[in-house]
C-alpha cells in the first residue's frame, strides 16, 4: 500500500494536516469579531448580550471538537488494526451521540434563553 502522507517529510505532513484546523479556528474567531462589530452598532445592551453568549459558544465548540478528536484517534487505531466493522460501528455511534447531545443543547438553550437574556 502506497500512502503519500507517509512518504512526505514530517514537517510538511504536519502542516498539511494542521492547516485546515487552523484555518477553521481562524474563521471562527473572525466570525465572532465581525459579529461583535455589527452587533455593537445596535447598542450597549446588544453587545453585552453577545459577550455573554461567546464563552458558551466556545465551550460547546470545544466540547464537540474534543469528542471528535477522541473518536478520530480511536477510529484511526481500529482502521490500523484492520477492524473496519468496529470502526464503522464507532462512527455511527458517535454520530448518533453527537445528534442527541446537539439536540439536548439546542432544546436547553431554547428553554433557557428567555430566562438568561432578561435585561
Amino acid at each position: 500500500m502506497n500512502n503519500a502522507l507517509l512518504e512526505k517529510p514530517i514537517g510538511s505532513a504536519l502542516v498539511f494536516m494542521a492547516a485546515p484546523t487552523a484555518i477553521g479556528m481562524l474563521l471562527t474567531f473572525l466570525f465572532q469579531l465581525v459579529d461583535t462589530y455589527f452587533i455593537g452598532q445596535l447598542g450597549v445592551k446588544s453587545l453585552t448580550a453577545i459577550s455573554f453568549t461567546y464563552p458558551v459558544y466556545i465551550l460547546i465548540v470545544g466540547f464537540f471538537m474534543g469528542i471528535a478528536a477522541g473518536v478520530s484517534a480511536v477510529v484511526g487505531k481500529l482502521l490500523g488494526e484492520k477492524e473496519t466493522s468496529r470502526a464503522a460501528y464507532l462512527i455511527v455511534l458517535s454520530l448518533c451521540l453527537f445528534a442527541v447531545i446537539s439536540g439536548g443543547v439546542g432544546v436547553s438553550g431554547y428553554l433557557m434563553a428567555q430566562h438568561c437574556l432578561k435585561c
